[in-house]
């Protein structure tokens, strides 16, 4: 026959494994919701700079586009088509822009410094070339592209180390 001790016994130590099982249950979903939460982040952080990369890739394209049409063209005929082609120039500071604000929302300080950077030199170059069709001066408009052409320069190894520092 059970005495009441073995019976009491029992039920301790059936307790005792439901409180350690239960205990060590909360402690395995609090650590796997931990790294989710932490492995989601990286992934949006990811997903965020390959956007800046995006947009700065757009920029460059638009960028391109305009100086080839204004550079590469007869002077006279550069002339009269660069009016029209200054949307390409918008097109390209916006984009730099948002990608200036995506880098500034990751806290990414370098980066955002060196897209402002490039942001204002193309509005520099937006503003020179709205300024001066009559009276081009080919010499400053090369010393503005050279200026954007550094700063591209700058911009795309900070993106790879972003980048690679999300999986450090």
């Amino acid at each position: 026959m059970t005495t009441p001790m073995e019976v009491l016994d029992t039920a301790v130590k059936i307790g005792l494994g439901a409180l350690i099982s239960g205990v060590a249950t909360y402690w395995v979903a609090y650590a796997n919701n931990k790294n989710a939460v932490v492995k989601a982040a990286q992934e949006d952080r990811r997903k965020t700079i390959r956007e800046i990369s995006e947009l700065i890739e757009e920029s460059k394209s638009q960028l391109n586009e305009f100086i080839h049409l204004s550079w590469c063209e007869e002077r006279e005929e550069a002339n009269k088509r660069m009016a029209d082609k200054l949307n390409n120039l918008i097109i390209s500071y916006q984009a730099s822009s948002r990608a200036n604000t995506l880098a500034n929302l990751l806290g990414l300080k370098n980066l955002t410094t060196a897209i402002e950077l490039y942001s204002d030199t193309i509005n520099d170059l937006r503003e020179f070339i709205s300024a001066g069709l009559n009276n081009f001066d080919e010499n400053e408009g090369n010393r503005i592209i050279s200026q954007i052409n550094k700063c591209k320069d700058e911009i795309e190894p900070l993106i790879s180390k972003s980048f690679a520092d999300t999986y450090a």
